[in-house]
Protein backbone atom coordinates (compact mmCIF):
# COMPACT_ATOMS: atom_id res chain seq x y z
CA UNK A 1 0.00 0.00 0.00
CA UNK A 2 1.35 3.35 -1.01
CA UNK A 3 2.17 5.73 1.76
CA UNK A 4 0.61 9.16 1.93
CA UNK A 5 3.43 11.45 0.91
CA UNK A 6 1.45 14.67 1.62
CA UNK A 7 3.17 16.84 4.19
CA UNK A 8 2.08 20.06 5.87
CA UNK A 9 4.52 22.91 5.81
CA UNK A 10 4.90 24.50 9.21
CA UNK A 11 3.87 28.12 9.50
CA UNK A 12 6.66 30.61 9.85
CA UNK A 13 6.87 32.92 12.85
CA UNK A 14 5.77 35.83 10.68
CA UNK A 15 2.73 33.93 9.39
CA UNK A 16 1.74 32.99 12.92
CA UNK A 17 2.15 36.61 13.95
CA UNK A 18 -0.07 37.78 11.07
CA UNK A 19 -2.81 35.34 12.12
CA UNK A 20 -2.52 36.46 15.74
CA UNK A 21 -2.52 40.09 14.62
CA UNK A 22 -5.74 39.57 12.61
CA UNK A 23 -7.43 37.78 15.51
CA UNK A 24 -6.46 40.55 17.92
CA UNK A 25 -7.84 43.14 15.53
CA UNK A 26 -11.16 41.28 15.30
CA UNK A 27 -11.36 40.92 19.08
CA UNK A 28 -10.62 44.63 19.49
CA UNK A 29 -13.40 45.55 17.06
CA UNK A 30 -15.89 43.24 18.79
CA UNK A 31 -15.05 44.57 22.25
CA UNK A 32 -15.21 48.12 20.86
CA UNK A 33 -18.71 47.48 19.53
CA UNK A 34 -20.02 46.00 22.76
CA UNK A 35 -18.21 48.54 24.90
CA UNK A 36 -19.66 51.49 23.00
CA UNK A 37 -23.08 49.87 22.58
CA UNK A 38 -23.10 49.02 26.27
CA UNK A 39 -22.45 52.66 27.16
CA UNK A 40 -25.53 53.67 25.19
CA UNK A 41 -27.93 51.32 26.97
CA UNK A 42 -30.42 53.01 29.26
CA UNK A 43 -31.63 51.69 32.63
CA UNK A 44 -34.26 49.46 31.05
CA UNK A 45 -31.97 47.79 28.47
CA UNK A 46 -28.74 47.72 30.44
CA UNK A 47 -29.00 44.00 31.15
CA UNK A 48 -29.21 42.88 27.51
CA UNK A 49 -25.48 42.26 27.20
CA UNK A 50 -25.29 40.08 30.31
CA UNK A 51 -28.86 38.97 31.15
CA UNK A 52 -27.61 36.01 33.18
CA UNK A 53 -25.91 38.17 35.80
CA UNK A 54 -27.77 38.67 39.10
CA UNK A 55 -28.29 42.25 40.19
CA UNK A 56 -26.56 43.38 43.36
CA UNK A 57 -28.13 45.70 45.92
CA UNK A 58 -25.05 47.89 46.08
CA UNK A 59 -24.12 47.79 42.39
CA UNK A 60 -27.47 48.07 40.63
CA UNK A 61 -28.08 51.61 41.86
CA UNK A 62 -25.40 53.12 39.63
CA UNK A 63 -25.99 53.74 35.94
CA UNK A 64 -23.56 54.95 33.30
CA UNK A 65 -25.22 57.76 31.30
CA UNK A 66 -24.04 58.87 27.88
CA UNK A 67 -25.67 62.27 27.63
CA UNK A 68 -25.16 64.54 30.64
CA UNK A 69 -25.63 67.70 28.59
CA UNK A 70 -29.30 68.29 29.39
CA UNK A 71 -32.04 67.23 31.71
CA UNK A 72 -35.69 67.44 32.69
CA UNK A 73 -37.25 69.72 35.29
CA UNK A 74 -40.26 68.57 37.31
CA UNK A 75 -42.38 71.14 39.08
CA UNK A 76 -44.36 69.51 41.89
CA UNK A 77 -47.16 71.85 42.96
CA UNK A 78 -48.37 71.30 46.51
CA UNK A 79 -51.79 72.17 47.84
CA UNK A 80 -52.00 75.76 49.13
CA UNK A 81 -51.03 76.14 52.77
CA UNK A 82 -54.05 77.22 54.79
CA UNK A 83 -53.69 79.69 57.61
CA UNK A 84 -52.42 77.98 60.74
CA UNK A 85 -51.18 74.92 58.83
CA UNK A 86 -47.51 73.99 58.47
CA UNK A 87 -46.00 73.74 55.01
CA UNK A 88 -45.16 70.18 53.91
CA UNK A 89 -42.62 71.28 51.29
CA UNK A 90 -39.57 70.29 53.36
CA UNK A 91 -41.05 66.84 54.01
CA UNK A 92 -41.85 66.40 50.30
CA UNK A 93 -38.23 67.28 49.41
CA UNK A 94 -36.94 64.65 51.86
CA UNK A 95 -39.29 61.96 50.51
CA UNK A 96 -38.45 62.82 46.87
CA UNK A 97 -34.71 62.52 47.57
CA UNK A 98 -35.17 59.16 49.30
CA UNK A 99 -37.35 57.81 46.49
CA UNK A 100 -34.94 58.84 43.74
CA UNK A 101 -32.00 57.37 45.66
CA UNK A 102 -33.76 54.03 46.14
CA UNK A 103 -34.90 54.05 42.51
CA UNK A 104 -31.22 54.07 41.53
CA UNK A 105 -31.00 57.52 39.95
CA UNK A 106 -27.91 59.68 40.30
CA UNK A 107 -27.22 63.26 39.27
CA UNK A 108 -30.61 64.62 40.35
CA UNK A 109 -31.35 67.76 42.35
CA UNK A 110 -34.37 68.37 44.59
CA UNK A 111 -34.99 71.86 45.92
CA UNK A 112 -37.77 73.74 47.64
CA UNK A 113 -38.83 76.86 45.73
CA UNK A 114 -41.48 78.01 48.21
CA UNK A 115 -44.08 76.51 50.53
CA UNK A 116 -46.16 75.32 47.58
CA UNK A 117 -43.59 74.41 44.91
CA UNK A 118 -40.77 71.85 44.70
CA UNK A 119 -38.38 71.52 41.74
CA UNK A 120 -36.77 68.20 40.77
CA UNK A 121 -34.09 68.23 38.07
CA UNK A 122 -33.11 64.86 36.57
CA UNK A 123 -30.54 63.94 33.88
CA UNK A 124 -31.75 63.57 30.30
CA UNK A 125 -30.88 59.86 30.19
CA UNK A 126 -33.37 59.00 32.98
CA UNK A 127 -36.65 57.21 32.38
CA UNK A 128 -38.92 60.27 32.57
CA UNK A 129 -42.15 58.24 32.56
CA UNK A 130 -41.13 56.17 35.57
CA UNK A 131 -39.69 59.19 37.37
CA UNK A 132 -42.96 61.03 36.80
CA UNK A 133 -44.89 58.14 38.35
CA UNK A 134 -42.41 57.94 41.21
CA UNK A 135 -42.86 61.62 42.06
CA UNK A 136 -46.56 62.14 41.39
CA UNK A 137 -48.04 59.21 43.30
CA UNK A 138 -48.78 59.39 47.01
CA UNK A 139 -46.97 56.07 47.40
CA UNK A 140 -49.21 54.42 49.99
CA UNK A 141 -48.58 50.67 49.54
CA UNK A 142 -50.69 48.20 51.54
CA UNK A 143 -50.87 44.42 51.81
CA UNK A 144 -54.49 43.43 52.55
CA UNK A 145 -56.57 40.29 52.95
CA UNK A 146 -59.66 39.43 50.91
CA UNK A 147 -61.82 41.56 53.19
CA UNK A 148 -59.65 44.63 52.68
CA UNK A 149 -58.05 44.63 56.13
CA UNK A 150 -54.57 46.21 56.06
CA UNK A 151 -51.95 43.69 57.18
CA UNK A 152 -48.72 45.43 56.06
CA UNK A 153 -47.87 48.96 54.92
CA UNK A 154 -44.83 51.11 54.09
CA UNK A 155 -43.82 51.47 57.72
CA UNK A 156 -43.29 47.71 58.10
CA UNK A 157 -40.58 47.47 55.40
CA UNK A 158 -36.94 48.32 56.11
CA UNK A 159 -35.22 47.61 52.78
CA UNK A 160 -35.88 46.49 49.21
CA UNK A 161 -33.71 45.15 46.40
CA UNK A 162 -34.57 44.50 42.75
CA UNK A 163 -33.23 41.22 41.37
CA UNK A 164 -33.44 39.68 37.91
CA UNK A 165 -33.94 35.95 37.42
CA UNK A 166 -35.48 33.69 34.79
CA UNK A 167 -36.69 36.60 32.70
CA UNK A 168 -38.52 38.40 35.52
CA UNK A 169 -37.78 41.22 37.92
CA UNK A 170 -38.38 40.49 41.59
CA UNK A 171 -38.46 42.68 44.68
CA UNK A 172 -36.65 41.24 47.67
CA UNK A 173 -38.02 42.91 50.80
CA UNK A 174 -37.00 42.98 54.43
CA UNK A 175 -39.93 43.54 56.79
CA UNK A 176 -40.84 43.44 60.45
CA UNK A 177 -40.77 39.73 61.33
CA UNK A 178 -43.76 39.77 63.66
CA UNK A 179 -45.92 41.77 61.24
CA UNK A 180 -44.99 39.58 58.25
CA UNK A 181 -45.67 36.41 60.22
CA UNK A 182 -49.08 37.69 61.34
CA UNK A 183 -49.93 38.75 57.78
CA UNK A 184 -49.07 35.34 56.28
CA UNK A 185 -50.92 33.52 59.06
CA UNK A 186 -54.03 35.58 58.32
CA UNK A 187 -53.93 34.83 54.59
CA UNK A 188 -52.56 31.27 54.66
CA UNK A 189 -54.12 29.21 51.88
CA UNK A 190 -55.51 32.27 50.08
CA UNK A 191 -54.10 35.42 48.50
CA UNK A 192 -52.64 38.64 49.87
CA UNK A 193 -53.47 41.72 47.82
CA UNK A 194 -50.72 44.29 47.14
CA UNK A 195 -52.18 47.75 46.51
CA UNK A 196 -50.77 51.13 45.50
CA UNK A 197 -52.93 54.08 46.53
CA UNK A 198 -55.95 51.77 46.62
CA UNK A 199 -55.32 50.12 43.21
CA UNK A 200 -54.36 46.44 43.17
CA UNK A 201 -50.90 45.64 41.78
CA UNK A 202 -50.81 41.89 42.42
CA UNK A 203 -52.41 39.15 44.48
CA UNK A 204 -49.78 36.48 45.27
CA UNK A 205 -50.91 33.26 46.95
CA UNK A 206 -49.72 32.49 50.47
CA UNK A 207 -48.67 28.85 50.85
CA UNK A 208 -46.85 28.99 54.17
CA UNK A 209 -46.32 31.15 57.21
CA UNK A 210 -43.30 33.44 56.80
CA UNK A 211 -41.37 34.09 60.01
CA UNK A 212 -38.03 35.03 58.40
CA UNK A 213 -38.68 38.73 57.83
CA UNK A 214 -37.77 38.35 54.15
CA UNK A 215 -40.22 38.28 51.25
CA UNK A 216 -39.66 38.03 47.48
CA UNK A 217 -42.42 39.03 45.07
CA UNK A 218 -42.66 39.47 41.30
CA UNK A 219 -45.25 41.96 40.10
CA UNK A 220 -44.81 41.01 36.44
CA UNK A 221 -43.53 44.51 35.61
CA UNK A 222 -40.56 45.77 33.60
CA UNK A 223 -37.39 46.90 35.36
CA UNK A 224 -38.26 50.59 35.65
CA UNK A 225 -41.74 49.94 37.06
CA UNK A 226 -40.37 47.32 39.47
CA UNK A 227 -37.78 49.81 40.72
CA UNK A 228 -40.51 52.40 41.16
CA UNK A 229 -42.58 50.10 43.39
CA UNK A 230 -39.47 49.06 45.34
CA UNK A 231 -38.59 52.73 45.95
CA UNK A 232 -42.14 53.59 47.02
CA UNK A 233 -42.38 50.57 49.31
CA UNK A 234 -39.34 51.40 51.41
CA UNK A 235 -40.27 55.08 51.86
CA UNK A 236 -43.18 56.74 53.60
CA UNK A 237 -46.12 58.10 51.55
CA UNK A 238 -46.34 61.78 50.65
CA UNK A 239 -48.08 63.79 53.39
CA UNK A 240 -50.01 65.80 50.79
CA UNK A 241 -51.69 65.20 47.45
CA UNK A 242 -49.88 67.00 44.63
CA UNK A 243 -52.19 69.22 42.63
CA UNK A 244 -49.98 69.11 39.56
CA UNK A 245 -46.67 67.77 38.25
CA UNK A 246 -45.22 69.66 35.27
CA UNK A 247 -42.20 68.54 33.24
CA UNK A 248 -40.01 70.95 31.27
CA UNK A 249 -36.56 70.85 29.69
CA UNK A 250 -33.89 71.88 32.16
CA UNK A 251 -30.56 73.56 31.66
CA UNK A 252 -27.37 71.54 31.30
CA UNK A 253 -26.71 69.40 34.36
CA UNK A 254 -23.11 68.46 33.66
CA UNK A 255 -20.77 70.49 35.88
CA UNK A 256 -18.02 72.47 34.17
CA UNK A 257 -15.45 70.61 36.25
CA UNK A 258 -16.57 67.29 34.75
CA UNK A 259 -16.20 68.62 31.20
CA UNK A 260 -12.74 69.96 32.01
CA UNK A 261 -11.79 66.62 33.53
CA UNK A 262 -12.93 64.76 30.41
CA UNK A 263 -10.87 67.04 28.16
CA UNK A 264 -7.85 66.59 30.43
CA UNK A 265 -8.32 62.82 30.33
CA UNK A 266 -8.32 62.65 26.52
CA UNK A 267 -5.31 64.97 26.33
CA UNK A 268 -3.46 62.74 28.78
CA UNK A 269 -4.47 59.67 26.79
CA UNK A 270 -3.34 61.21 23.48
CA UNK A 271 0.00 62.40 24.92
CA UNK A 272 0.69 58.95 26.36
CA UNK A 273 -0.01 57.32 22.98
CA UNK A 274 2.23 59.76 21.08
CA UNK A 275 5.10 59.37 23.55
CA UNK A 276 4.94 55.58 23.42
CA UNK A 277 4.87 55.45 19.62
CA UNK A 278 7.68 58.03 19.21
CA UNK A 279 9.91 56.54 21.87
CA UNK A 280 9.34 52.82 21.31
CA UNK A 281 8.19 52.63 17.67
CA UNK A 282 6.57 49.24 16.95
CA UNK A 283 6.56 48.20 20.59
CA UNK A 284 5.05 51.60 21.38
CA UNK A 285 2.20 50.95 18.94
CA UNK A 286 1.45 47.77 20.87
CA UNK A 287 1.56 49.74 24.10
CA UNK A 288 -0.80 52.39 22.69
CA UNK A 289 -3.12 49.62 21.54
CA UNK A 290 -3.08 48.35 25.13
CA UNK A 291 -4.18 51.77 26.39
CA UNK A 292 -7.14 51.63 24.00
CA UNK A 293 -7.90 48.08 25.17
CA UNK A 294 -7.84 49.35 28.75
CA UNK A 295 -10.38 52.09 27.96
CA UNK A 296 -12.68 49.61 26.20
CA UNK A 297 -12.42 47.02 28.96
CA UNK A 298 -13.03 49.65 31.62
CA UNK A 299 -16.22 50.99 30.07
CA UNK A 300 -17.39 47.51 29.08
CA UNK A 301 -17.11 46.38 32.70
CA UNK A 302 -18.69 49.59 33.96
CA UNK A 303 -21.67 49.27 31.63
CA UNK A 304 -22.41 45.60 32.02
CA UNK A 305 -21.24 44.63 35.49
CA UNK A 306 -20.94 47.39 38.07
CA UNK A 307 -23.02 50.00 36.15
CA UNK A 308 -21.36 52.85 38.03
CA UNK A 309 -22.61 56.37 37.40
CA UNK A 310 -20.15 58.47 35.39
CA UNK A 311 -19.35 61.23 37.84
CA UNK A 312 -16.03 62.77 38.83
CA UNK A 313 -15.15 59.65 40.83
CA UNK A 314 -15.28 57.53 37.69
CA UNK A 315 -12.95 59.80 35.76
CA UNK A 316 -10.48 59.93 38.64
CA UNK A 317 -10.46 56.12 38.51
CA UNK A 318 -9.90 56.30 34.74
CA UNK A 319 -6.89 58.58 35.37
CA UNK A 320 -5.58 56.08 37.92
CA UNK A 321 -6.01 53.23 35.46
CA UNK A 322 -4.25 55.07 32.64
CA UNK A 323 -1.35 55.91 34.97
CA UNK A 324 -1.08 52.26 36.04
CA UNK A 325 -1.10 51.01 32.44
CA UNK A 326 1.45 53.60 31.26
CA UNK A 327 3.71 52.95 34.25
CA UNK A 328 3.55 49.18 33.73
CA UNK A 329 4.40 49.44 30.05
CA UNK A 330 7.10 52.03 30.63
CA UNK A 331 8.80 49.55 32.98
CA UNK A 332 8.63 46.75 30.43
CA UNK A 333 9.73 48.84 27.45
CA UNK A 334 12.60 50.32 29.46
CA UNK A 335 13.85 46.81 30.23
CA UNK A 336 13.43 45.84 26.57
CA UNK A 337 15.51 48.78 25.37
CA UNK A 338 18.24 47.95 27.87
CA UNK A 339 18.29 44.33 26.70
CA UNK A 340 18.60 45.36 23.05
CA UNK A 341 21.39 47.79 23.91
CA UNK A 342 23.23 44.88 25.55
CA UNK A 343 23.16 42.93 22.28
CA UNK A 344 20.02 40.81 22.53
CA UNK A 345 17.65 40.47 19.59
CA UNK A 346 14.19 42.04 19.87
CA UNK A 347 12.36 38.78 20.58
CA UNK A 348 14.57 37.82 23.50
CA UNK A 349 14.41 41.44 24.68
CA UNK A 350 10.62 41.22 24.82
CA UNK A 351 10.81 38.08 26.94
CA UNK A 352 13.45 39.57 29.22
CA UNK A 353 11.51 42.82 29.59
CA UNK A 354 8.39 40.90 30.54
CA UNK A 355 10.15 38.68 33.06
CA UNK A 356 11.97 41.54 34.78
CA UNK A 357 8.91 43.74 35.20
CA UNK A 358 6.03 41.34 35.90
CA UNK A 359 6.63 41.41 39.67
CA UNK A 360 6.65 45.19 39.80
CA UNK A 361 3.49 45.35 37.71
CA UNK A 362 1.66 42.89 39.96
CA UNK A 363 2.75 44.77 43.08
CA UNK A 364 1.59 48.05 41.58
CA UNK A 365 -1.84 46.75 40.57
CA UNK A 366 -2.13 44.75 43.78
CA UNK A 367 -1.60 47.87 45.88
CA UNK A 368 -4.32 49.69 43.91
CA UNK A 369 -6.68 46.75 44.38
CA UNK A 370 -6.07 46.76 48.14
CA UNK A 371 -7.02 50.45 48.20
CA UNK A 372 -10.18 49.62 46.24
CA UNK A 373 -11.12 46.86 48.70
CA UNK A 374 -10.60 49.20 51.65
CA UNK A 375 -12.91 51.74 50.00
CA UNK A 376 -15.54 49.01 49.52
CA UNK A 377 -15.67 48.31 53.24
CA UNK A 378 -17.15 51.71 54.08
CA UNK A 379 -20.64 52.34 52.68
CA UNK A 380 -19.85 56.01 52.03
CA UNK A 381 -16.92 55.16 49.75
CA UNK A 382 -18.23 51.87 48.33
CA UNK A 383 -19.04 53.26 44.84
CA UNK A 384 -15.49 54.65 44.64
CA UNK A 385 -14.15 51.23 45.59
CA UNK A 386 -16.17 49.52 42.85
CA UNK A 387 -14.96 52.09 40.33
CA UNK A 388 -11.30 51.81 41.29
CA UNK A 389 -11.50 48.00 41.31
CA UNK A 390 -12.96 48.12 37.79
CA UNK A 391 -10.08 50.34 36.68
CA UNK A 392 -7.52 47.98 38.23
CA UNK A 393 -9.04 44.83 36.70
CA UNK A 394 -9.32 46.46 33.27
CA UNK A 395 -5.79 47.84 33.52
CA UNK A 396 -4.29 44.52 34.60
CA UNK A 397 -6.09 42.62 31.82
CA UNK A 398 -5.09 45.14 29.18
CA UNK A 399 -1.48 45.26 30.36
CA UNK A 400 -1.15 41.50 30.37
CA UNK A 401 -2.73 41.21 26.90
CA UNK A 402 -0.39 43.87 25.56
CA UNK A 403 2.78 42.67 27.26
CA UNK A 404 2.31 38.97 26.54
CA UNK A 405 0.59 39.14 23.15
CA UNK A 406 0.41 42.49 21.36
CA UNK A 407 4.01 43.66 21.63
CA UNK A 408 5.61 40.25 20.90
CA UNK A 409 3.32 39.78 17.87
CA UNK A 410 4.13 43.21 16.45
CA UNK A 411 7.87 42.74 17.01
CA UNK A 412 7.70 39.36 15.25
CA UNK A 413 5.90 40.96 12.31
CA UNK A 414 8.91 43.23 11.89
CA UNK A 415 11.26 40.26 11.73
CA UNK A 416 12.44 40.41 15.30
CA UNK A 417 14.91 43.18 14.58
CA UNK A 418 16.37 45.21 17.44
CA UNK A 419 15.45 48.46 15.68
CA UNK A 420 11.77 47.66 16.25
CA UNK A 421 12.30 48.86 19.81
CA UNK A 422 12.78 52.59 19.37
CA UNK A 423 16.19 53.99 18.75
CA UNK A 424 18.12 50.90 19.87
CA UNK A 425 20.61 48.78 18.03
CA UNK A 426 22.43 45.69 19.19
CA UNK A 427 25.80 46.13 20.79
CA UNK A 428 28.74 45.34 18.61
Amino acid sequence: MAKNQKTHKALSAKQKSLIAFALLLVVTLVVSYFGIAGAQLGPEESRKLLPYMPMNAEMDAYILPVDMAGGKLYEAVLAPVAEGQESQADKVVEIFENRLAHFGLRGYKVEKVDDELVHVTIPSYADTEMIGTLLSTTGNITFTDAAGNVLLSNEHFTSTKVVYANGYYFIEMRADKAALKAATEATLGSTMNINLDGSQLAAPSVDEVNDTGALTVSLGLVEGATRTIAALLVNEPLPVVLTNVIMNDAEATAPASLSALLIALWVMFAVAVVLMVVRYRVAGIGAAWTLWAYALLFFFLMCTVTRVYADVTVWIAVFAGVVLVVAAFAEQLKAMRKAVAEGRDARSAVRLGLNTTVKRVLVMFGAALVVALVLMILSATRPMGYTLATAVVAGLCATQIGARVLVPVMVSLCGGKPCTIGGCSSAK
